[in-house]
């Protein structure tokens, strides 16, 4: 015969030991977070433990290839990294369709004022302006020198910084070293085996950070004259969401 009060009591038990168990792991991770902050900035063996273990997740150490292979050598998955992203980039078609520049021209355009905003000369206060608004300890570039270090010795570098910015303006070329970015894999989701399931990431370097900074800004006062505005995602104080939650409701 079939005992609905033992089977109760059975669910009893399993919820207690599951409120149990969940307790013990909050515990568990405040004291992580505590030990954390009482060592983590320090020069100790939990320091090098949390940076070893932190490298087994992100570590890149096998990937399948497209044909399914599993590969675990350095050189064989940098080589199926490389020759995705070469054929990637270097796909064509014949069946895109070409921009017809009668049809731009019968659209909005910027106002005279609004262009001569674009490309006025850039001044020392948008040089600056644009390496605040970059986070202090966004991801560095190869040589490691992030935002923190350009704001930091602003007393020694700004001379050389200003002219180096307004230089790419006038000349509209970048030197070679500061135009390169490490590229960085980040997986999609907890089941990536392939190069299609990473998405690619660009650290770039601080001044081209800058000069990305100061040409969205100045992108950011006149593009509300030209785009429409069922286009949130390029208007000020919108974003794309908003048509969502539209669309939902």
């Amino acid at each position: 015969m079939f005992d609905t009060g033992a089977l109760n009591q059975v669910k009893t038990c399993t919820d207690t030991i599951m409120n149990i168990s969940q307790l013990e792991e909050d515990m568990l991770k405040q004291k992580a977070k505590l030990d954390w902050l009482n060592l983590g900035d320090g020069n100790n063996s939990y320091f090098h433990a949390s940076i070893k273990e932190r490298n087994k997740h992100i570590g890149l150490h096998t990937l399948f290839s497209l044909q399914g292979e599993l590969l675990s050598n350095h050189e064989a998955i940098e080589q199926e990294i490389l020759e995705f992203y070469k054929e990637l980039v270097g796909t064509t078609t014949n069946k895109l369709i070409g921009i017809d520049s009668h049809c731009i021209r019968k659209g909005k355009t910027l106002s005279g004022e609004d262009a001569l905003t674009l490309i006025k000369p850039v001044e020392d206060r948008e040089i600056w302006n644009a390496l605040e608004n970059i986070g202090n300890n966004k991801a560095p570039r190869v040589d490691g020198f992030n935002a923190f270090f350009f704001k930091n010795a602003c007393q020694v570098i700004k001379h050389d910084m200003v002219a180096s910015v307004k230089e790419f303006f006038r000349t509209r070329m970048i030197h070679k070293a500061l135009n390169y970015s490490l590229v960085t894999l980040i997986p999609k989701h907890a089941k990536a085996r392939t190069v299609k399931d990473m998405r690619p990431i660009s650290c770039c370097s601080t001044f081209y950070k800058v000069i990305s900074k100061v040409l969205t800004k100045r992108l950011g006062k006149v593009i509300s004259s030209i785009i429409n505005e069922n286009h949130p995602a390029f208007i000020p104080g919108r974003i794309i969401q908003d048509n969502i939650m539209m669309a939902q409701e």
